[in-house]
């Protein structure tokens, strides 16, 4: 996760990322991002899977990419993997990111 969450953040509209990953029928574990833009900036899950696609191996492009307001962080303005996952499990299965 680290790996994908410090290439999302070489995006230039990314704040914040935090990956996780999460049962996949097809594929055993797909890779879900929850990502928080900068202030005042726009841009689109498409946008950044490609930013991804385009400068890592495709495996580490993100399957899903959830545009989020905030990330739930601890005391030390870390991320809390397991509060990710369960966002990730969270997700509507037809939503498309």
């Amino acid at each position: 996760p680290a790996e994908v969450e410090d290439l999302l953040q070489q995006h230039p509209a990314v704040a914040l990322a935090g990956v996780t990953g999460l049962a996949d029928a097809g594929k055993g574990e797909a890779i879900v991002a929850f990502v928080v833009t900068r202030p005042g900036v726009q841009v689109s899950a498409a946008d950044l899977r490609s930013f991804c696609r385009a400068n890592a191996s495709s495996y580490k492009a993100p399957d899903r990419i959830e545009l989020c307001a905030a990330l739930p962080l601890t005391p030390t303005g870390k991320v809390l993997r397991q509060a990710l996952r369960q966002m990730a499990v969270a997700l509507p299965d037809d939503s498309a990111a």
